[in-house]
């Protein structure tokens, strides 16, 4: 069902819901994919006829199959069919995938397409993802808060003053999961819990701030220190 969550504990042992991603859409995303595809493929063969050089086109060509591996890697876990059907993949540890990580669903991928959508795991994993230690999940952009611009990039202000440098060290998992309970509607009932975990994890107390604003203070000190 659309509204089926899936509940993944990040090295932090913070506990995070996300929505599972459907068959059907995962297969939709699946033939978008291979008609981009196919049509890039179209445009090789008018390229090889009219414009490029045959040796060119060919070296192209080889290439393709790679295209949603890569793809899958440097979006940090798009490709343009889960982009137009709002999916997503992750990591079970709740951070973009690595590349190692995207070349085992890829390489296993042909597997699951001739054995079929059978193996279909309770967190709605197929074998790429269960090798790969990966989530397919729904990133929907209505689940996603409005952000406000002024607030978002603080860290830009030529003024700006780190309150928190301890904050520099923070790992880009502890970034996306406060991000995450910033602007994503579905994370916001942790923000109490993940700014215990950061004034744990810092040594540090947010004694003049809110939660919300704490954990805002120390995401701009990041960017800032990081920039």
């Amino acid at each position: 069902m659309k509204d089926e969550k899936v509940n993944i504990l990040t090295g932090e042992y913070v506990s995070l819901s996300f929505e599972k991603a459907e068959l059907a859409q995962r297969i939709g995303a699946v033939l978008l994919d291979w008609i981009v595809l196919f049509l890039f493929c179209m445009f090789l063969e008018r390229m090889d006829r009219n414009v490029l050089p045959h040796k060119l086109v060919l070296v192209i060509a080889s290439m393709v199959p790679f295209f949603n591996l890569f793809l899958e890697y440097i979006t940090k876990g798009y490709t343009v069919g889960k982009k137009i059907l709002g999916l997503r993949i992750i990591s079970n540890e709740c951070v973009p995938p690595t590349f190692l990580q995207c070349f085992m669903r890829w390489l296993i991928f042909p597997i699951d397409f001739f054995v079929g959508v059978v193996f279909i795991g309770y967190k709605g994993q197929r074998l790429g993802d269960l090798a790969s230690g990966c989530q397919c999940i729904s990133n929907l952009t209505k689940s996603q808060d409005k952000v406000d611009l002024d607030d978002e990039f603080k860290y830009i202000n030529p003024n700006y003053k780190v309150k928190y440098p301890e904050a520099k060290n923070l790992k880009e998992q502890e970034i996306e999961i406060m991000t995450r309970v910033l602007y994503f509607s579905h994370y916001k009932t942790k923000k109490a819990e993940i700014a215990r975990m950061l004034e744990q994890r810092l040594g540090i107390k947010s004694k003049t701030y809110s939660d919300t604003d704490f954990i805002k203070k120390v995401l701009n000190d990041y960017k800032y220190m990081n920039m």
